[in-house]
């Protein structure tokens, strides 16, 4: 199900409730490129985009029940867009280094590394489960040079907040995050 273009506290957002298939994966990277291309991206953010919604989706594929999640892409009025996978999974990802030899474990830690920002908090539903919401940042003219990672929520978005604010410090940066808001 698509969730039509919607317009939040200056952000147009685009979402999609979904039950993840090994198929759909690829039809769901094409959405999103398409909506980051449209968005006047980069060609190093369209990809990068690509790959974080085939990371996520494929993590919800492999590691939670029912693989059912929500997918949103939240452009603001800066030159950023932002990605978010909320799953009913209390379990949060963990990223590590891989071996150079091993055959999985590099796909989070690829995007933490080409992403402008990457984090994962807590999420809440409104029936009492406990789940996760793991997102990604990529600045429109294409990733930068240090990515923003920080291994507590919290201070990853605090972190994402303040880069925001030293790119943008014409205007007033003000988020919210709450339960299925993006930054």
């Amino acid at each position: 199900m698509t969730v039509p273009v919607r317009s939040l506290a200056g952000q147009q957002v685009h979402g999609w409730a979904l039950t993840v298939s090994a198929g759909a994966i690829e039809g769901r990277r094409g959405e999103v490129a398409g909506l980051v291309r449209g968005l006047g991206a980069a060609p190093q953010a369209v990809e990068v985009a690509r790959l974080g919604v085939s990371e996520l989706l494929s993590n919800v594929l492999k590691h939670v029940e029912g693989r059912w999640c929500s997918l949103t892409v939240c452009q603001s009025q800066l030159p950023l867009v932002v990605v978010q996978v909320l799953d009913r999974s209390p379990v949060q990802p963990v990223v590590r280094c891989p071996a150079w030899d091993a055959e999985s474990g590099r796909g989070l830690w690829l995007l933490r590394e080409m992403a402008d920002g990457f984090g994962c908090f807590r999420h809440v539903w409104d029936d009492g489960v406990v789940g996760k919401s793991v997102w990604f940042a990529c600045r429109l003219d294409g990733p930068g040079s240090a990515p923003v990672v920080d291994e507590t929520p919290v201070d990853s978005r605090e972190r994402l907040r303040a880069r925001l604010r030293a790119r943008n410090s014409a205007s007033e940066v003000n988020y919210r995050i709450k339960s299925g808001e993006l930054p």
